[in-house]
């Protein structure tokens, strides 16, 4: 290909990018430049693909949905692949490299859904917790200081702060969310959003964790 043609064949490439980016336009126009690419890349991408899957323990099949997944990662979230920089790289080369990045991190993903799956702590019968155990006062009171500071401060504060604050203490597992099912009951039973109930949570949570170290502090002072 001599130099006129492969600057055609940038200049197309370019534009068909930006066709693909352009989310102002129709699905079909997009859809239409992205199938172009598709046949203009695929071929390289697949062999990509083969090889890193290859490497982690995977056949033809996985490469095959990583390429897929490649191209549509690439139609919904490709806005940060910038046609106008200036390089002496080829824009081809340069689109090649950052769909071969978007398959490395796709494959990440699947490995890290898979194990998040496996090792997933919720079976989906977490329900919303609303009050503490049930406690006489003669058991409270034989109970450790810090279970009676937590009955102490947990019930000093609101319905709504108890609950998300019960919730969480009962099914938060290092590492992992609560479900989306129970985080959007409780949610809708209490009529508050996402952020007032990381505010609610944080104020019980702090507020335990001052009364327990204010009563350690308040034993070493007094040794």
């Amino acid at each position: 290909m001599n130099s006129g043609q492969d600057n055609k064949s940038e200049n197309n490439t370019g534009q068909l990018i930006q066709t693909v980016l352009n989310k102002s336009l129709a699905d079909e126009t997009r859809f239409s430049a992205l199938s172009i690419l598709i046949l203009k890349f695929r071929g390289s991408i697949l062999n990509t693909c083969e090889f890193i899957c290859k490497n982690h323990g995977h056949g033809f099949v996985t490469a095959e949905w990583l390429a897929n997944e490649v191209f549509e990662r690439f139609y919904e979230k490709g806005g940060n692949f910038n046609t106008n920089r200036v390089s002496e790289v080829p824009i081809d080369d340069l689109f090649e490299l950052y769909l071969n990045k978007i398959a490395r991190n796709a494959l990440i993903d699947l490995h890290r859904n898979k194990e998040r799956k496996e090792n997933n702590p919720y079976d989906g019968t977490e329900v919303i917790q609303r009050e503490l155990p049930k406690m006489s006062e003669v058991q409270l009171a034989k109970s450790k200081i810090e279970v009676r500071l937590l009955y102490k401060v947990v019930n000093s504060f609101s319905q709504n702060h108890k609950t998300i604050y019960l919730t969480y203490k009962t099914y938060k597992k290092e590492g992992f969310t609560l479900p989306r099912k129970l985080l959007k009951s409780m949610r809708e039973e209490l009529n508050l959003t996402q952020n007032t109930v990381n505010r609610y949570l944080k104020e019980v949570t702090d507020a335990v964790d001052a009364a327990i170290e204010n009563y350690v502090q308040g034993m070493k002072e007094s040794e």
